[in-house]
């Protein structure tokens, strides 16, 4: 079945965008019609801006949509959200520091950051799996020598602890059944592999839909161009996507465009992050310890 889907999926991404956007506007109706109650995971990056769009374009005007104020957004992020109606704001009752210092720094990557906290502070056995020779289940092998740092904690528990735990509390408090995200399978291989599993941009198990899981970033930008749709300035300055101002996930050292904008431009905010501490450990010296002490900070 994941053969056939894979290459439906590489089938369906060389689709035109006439083709992808009659799918998205199908796969929004499909699923709002069979569901129930929904609303549109709204984060204000470019591809969630696209989402609602047409969402409230081509399906429902008056479409609700929530926003997760984690506290880690960027203000012109939160000013942006803010320009559009029917959108909750959605508060964690953690806040990225409390997460950090509890359960440790999103850096490198999601899947190694778990595998990380896993092979460091997990059972024997789960310790075993994820410093196996396994490329799909096992930490990074250029990462494993940062495990003999006693005060060196990775951590992927911010996604859960700031996104989907408030999310999931939201959508249970207003009776929602299902929601809409931007989410693009060629973003990551994790969003490839959950596509995989049901062959479809909608998941009727899991209640959540993706109608822009095709799309490539050209399809984004065509979207944006042929509607003239407005995005947060961010993207006027620089930024190719947004996100949490101080995670970590795919950063690159040096040359990080995310930390160098907030050094430069937002000195106090930065330095207040900077200074967010686990086991006596920074999170400036983390970065330092991840990607080298050439990494300016």
């Amino acid at each position: 079945m994941k053969t056939e889907n894979y290459k439906r999926l590489v089938e369906m991404k060389q689709w035109t965008f006439e083709q992808k956007l009659d799918h998205t506007i199908g796969t929004i109706q499909t699923f709002a019609n069979r569901i129930g109650k929904v609303s549109v995971s709204f984060s204000g990056g470019k591809d969630s801006t696209v989402l609602l769009d047409i969402c409230r374009r081509y399906c429902d005007k008056d479409m609700p949509a929530f926003f997760l104020n984690t506290g880690n957004e960027y203000p012109e992020i939160v000013r942006f959200v803010q320009e559009f109606e029917n959108v909750d704001f959605v508060r964690p009752k953690m806040t990225f520091k409390q997460v950090v210092m509890k359960y440790g720094f999103p850096l490198i990557s999601k899947r190694n950051a778990q595998y990380f906290r896993q092979a460091k502070n997990g059972t024997e056995k789960m310790k075993e799996l994820r410093l196996a020779d396994d490329f799909l289940y096992s930490l990074a092998k250029k990462y494993r020598r940062f495990l003999s740092i006693e005060n060196l904690n990775l951590s992927e528990r911010c996604c859960d602890k700031l996104k989907k735990e408030p999310s999931n509390s939201y959508v249970k408090k207003k009776g929602i059944d299902g929601i809409f995200i931007g989410t693009r399978v060629d973003e990551s291989r994790r969003r490839t592999e959950s596509w995989l599993k049901t062959g479809s941009c909608n998941n009727y198990t899991g209640r959540k839909s993706s109608p822009l899981s095709i799309w490539l970033e050209k399809d984004i930008d065509e979207y944006i161009r042929r509607t003239n749709l407005k995005l947060c300035e961010l993207y006027y300055k620089g930024f190719d996507r947004t996100g949490c101002m101080f995670c970590g996930f795919g950063c690159i050292g040096i040359n990080d465009f995310r930390f160098r904008y907030l050094r430069e431009n937002k000195p106090k905010l930065y330095e207040h992050f900077m200074n967010i501490s686990n086991s006596g450990m920074t999170y400036r010296l983390a970065i330092k310890i991840i990607y080298g002490n050439e990494f300016e900070l």
